[in-house]
């Protein structure tokens, strides 16, 4: 019998790379693959995957990152697919994004962000990624559709819930569920160009009525998660 394959779709700041390193620790770089540049020029992509022998698909567990969609099922017809879902408090994910993006920008020099610039790309981005990664079309009703393709992952969470939930999921993927504290893609500490104010917080939630109403639906998706990994402990 053929095992399943995992397939983690990152969505920016959410607490993915804790997750990355994890996998990639636990299944090394023959059983996990992830997308993005890492140590490489460019991320891969559906063709880099695609061009891949079949014995190192084979040998594949679970693959990550930012470029993954549902279109890299098809590489895997013959396996069952596990899908991983984390989201984040939207105020709270849109000013870690934007002082990541900024300390990326000061460290090559480049000139800053600005703040309110910046805002008009972050507008219930997170479920637009999940349109995206999902394959679904846009329309009216974006949010049910994404809602409905989150019930069928294997897993969704909510990044401030990671230390509880966390353990369940590697156990369930096989791997260690020792989890040895956060980590952030650069290894370094994250300078804070905005701090987020209670007023500012009201402000962005007002601002990404989208991602706040898939917030408080991932609550409930989280508590069905738990339930189904704790089962399957049994």
């Amino acid at each position: 019998m053929t095992s399943p394959i995992w397939f983690f779709y990152h969505l920016p700041k959410t607490g993915g790379q804790t997750i990355r390193d994890h996998l990639h620790a636990g299944l090394g770089s023959e059983g996990y693959l992830h997308l993005g540049k890492w140590d490489r020029d460019r991320p891969l992509g559906f063709d880099d995957v695609a061009a891949m022998s079949a014995d190192q698909l084979a040998g594949l567990r679970a693959i990550g990152g930012h470029p993954l969609t549902v279109k890299f099922h098809s590489l895997f017809a013959d396996r069952s697919k596990r899908e991983i879902v984390v989201v984040r408090e939207p105020a709270a994910r849109i000013v870690s994004h934007y002082n990541f993006s900024n300390t990326m920008r000061e460290r090559r020099s480049e000139p800053l962000l600005d703040f309110e610039e910046f805002l008009t790309s972050q507008t219930n981005r997170q479920t637009i990624a999940l349109v995206h990664r999902f394959g679904l079309p846009r329309s009216r009703q974006l949010l049910d559709k994404v809602l409905y393709g989150l019930t069928r992952c294997a897993f969704v969470g909510r990044t401030d819930d990671l230390d509880q939930t966390l353990p369940l999921l590697f156990g369930a993927i096989g791997i260690s569920s020792e989890v040895k504290g956060r980590s952030n893609v650069t290894g370094e500490t994250i300078n804070r160009y905005v701090e987020l104010t209670p007023s500012l917080s009201a402000r962005l939630q007002a601002e990404n009525p989208l991602d706040v109403m898939l917030y408080s639906a991932v609550g409930r998706l989280q508590d069905a998660s738990v339930s189904r990994l704790q089962d399957s402990k049994d």
